[in-house]
C-alpha cells in the first residue's frame, strides 16, 4: 500500500511539473526496489526521490519498508526485527535524531512493519505497526 502511495505521489509530482505555467525546469526522479518471499509476500521495499519541482523547492528523501517479525524490543529504545527471508534489522529507537513512533500493540513474537523516511534535510522518522 505505502508503496503504492509513493509511486502515486512520484505521479503527482510528475503531472505538476508537466502543467508547469512558468516554463521553469523541474525534474523528479524516483526509484523503487521492492524485495518478496517464496509466496510474494513483501519483505522489503527502498524507495528514493530526488530533484526540483517547479516552485524551486528540492525533494530529496529515501524512504523503507521492512515486514518481519519481533525478536527484539525495549520500548523507547530499541527493535529488532527477522524478515522471512531470515534477515535480521535493527533500529535504534533512542537516537536524539530520530522521531520514532511505535503503536502500543507491538510486543515481541508479533509481526510489524517498519517504515523509515529519511530526508536529506530533515530528521529521520520510524513508524513500527502491526502488520496484516
Amino acid at each position: 500500500m505505502k508503496k503504492f502511495l509513493l509511486i502515486l505521489l512520484a505521479a503527482g509530482v510528475g503531472a505538476g511539473i508537466g502543467c508547469n505555467r512558468d516554463n521553469e525546469t523541474s525534474k523528479v526522479d524516483a526509484k523503487v526496489r521492492t524485495e518478496s518471499d517464496s509466496a510474494g509476500q513483501p519483505i522489503e521495499t527502498q524507495a528514493e526521490v530526488a530533484g526540483r519541482v517547479p516552485d524551486g523547492s528540492k525533494i530529496d528523501v529515501k524512504h523503507e519498508e521492512y515486514v518481519g517479525v519481533v525478536t527484539k524490543f525495549v520500548a523507547g529504545k530499541s527493535l529488532e526485527i527477522k524478515a522471512s527471508d531470515g534477515e535480521t534489522h535493527r533500529f535504534d529507537l533512542a537516537d536524539k535524531d530520530i522521531a520514532a513512533s511505535v503503536s502500543p500493540s507491538v510486543k515481541q513474537g508479533g509481526r510489524v512493519e517498519v517504515t523509515v523516511e529519511k530526508p536529506k534535510d530533515g530528521r529521520q522518522t520510524i513508524s513500527v505497526v502491526p502488520h496484516t
